[in-house]
């Protein structure tokens, strides 16, 4: 079984996305890098009224940074993902070694012993006994190996039906 797909930057975004969101260091990263500036803003607020104690110019000061901590710590937690992809959109257009890959297409086979993944930079194979799950989104199918991820866009299949008995042939693999 063959699947052909042309490469997207999109796809690239995605596939770091999904990674970012089951990745348990980026979670953490990300929890560090909202909380933080909430965090200095509040001890600095502490320092400031401890050192002054309850002045009403100061309590005001105090409950302005913490109105604007907390708008950042909105702002920041909801938009995260989308700086991510903005950086990594630029850092792919910007660099000409990846725009030949984006161009490329990409071509997955099914064999009775592996999959093999072949694009114009490169070729390989993962045996079926080395893949962990297969997880289906709306958008892609993510194989899940020991050695990395395998992301086929839906977009790749020509029927839905096509796309069951890829599914189903994978399963079938998995679990032998």
């Amino acid at each position: 079984m063959e699947v052909k797909f042309k490469n997207d930057i999109q796809y690239i975004i995605d596939l770091n996305n999904y990674l970012n969101q089951n990745s348990k260091s980026f979670n953490i990263r990300k929890k560090i890098f909202t909380w933080v500036p909430f965090i200095c803003i509040i001890l600095y607020a502490i320092v400031l009224l401890a050192k002054y104690y309850w002045n009403i110019t100061l309590l005001l000061v105090v409950i302005v940074l913490l109105s604007i901590s907390l708008i950042w710590l909105f702002i920041i937690s909801k938009s995260f993902n989308w700086l991510v992809s903005k950086i990594l959109r630029s850092s792919i257009k910007n660099n000409s070694r990846f725009t030949e890959h984006v161009n490329s297409t990409t071509t997955i086979i099914l064999t009775d012993n592996e999959i093999i993944k072949k694009n114009v930079s490169s070729e390989s194979k993962v045996a079926w006994s080395s893949i962990n799950r297969l997880i289906v989104e709306d958008n892609y199918i993510y194989i899940h190996a020991k050695i990395g991820y395998i992301q086929i866009p839906v977009t790749a299949f020509k029927s839905s039906k096509e796309k069951d008995d890829f599914i189903n042939h994978i399963n079938t693999k998995i679990t032998v």
